[in-house]
């Protein structure tokens, strides 16, 4: 219901992004097992926030209010990924190198789905691959 309704858009993106860069706030200072478990939480918000793009794409009539939706997201999601590549590179070494580069696999996946989508520019886009893949913040932060 809240896809739904414009006034919650910016609500609804907000808390996906949010989630999306958890590990990297809650990785300072905080208990590891809670980095661990935020980051690879916020893998699954950026999934979460590709299936509502998907949904609210022009034209599929699934959502009221798509252009709000999207717009929120879109404004969100640089910043977001950002923080996610910090947080992945911040927990590499609890996790070790192979389920680091596993969540880096995937949500380099979702970035290749979303340049087929011409969502962001494709400096934009470039920026945030190179966040994913070095754990910079880069222009984002």
């Amino acid at each position: 219901a809240a896809l739904g309704a414009a006034e919650h858009a910016e609500a609804v993106a907000s808390a996906i992004c949010e989630a999306m860069g958890a590990g990297a706030v809650q990785g300072e200072g905080a208990d590891t097992g809670v980095n661990l478990e935020a980051t690879m939480s916020g893998v699954v918000a950026l999934y979460v926030a590709n299936d509502i793009l998907f949904n609210v794409r022009k034209g599929t009539g699934l959502v009221s209010h798509e252009d709000s939706i999207r717009q929120a997201m879109v404004k969100g999601l640089p910043a977001a990924v950002a923080r996610l590549g910090v947080a992945i590179a911040a927990a590499a070494a609890e996790m070790g190198r192979s389920v680091t580069e596993q969540l880096r696999s995937r949500a380099m996946r979702v970035l290749v789905e979303w340049s087929t989508w011409f969502l962001f520019p494709s400096d934009t886009l470039a920026e945030m691959e190179r966040a994913l893949q070095s754990g910079a913040k880069g222009v984002f932060a």
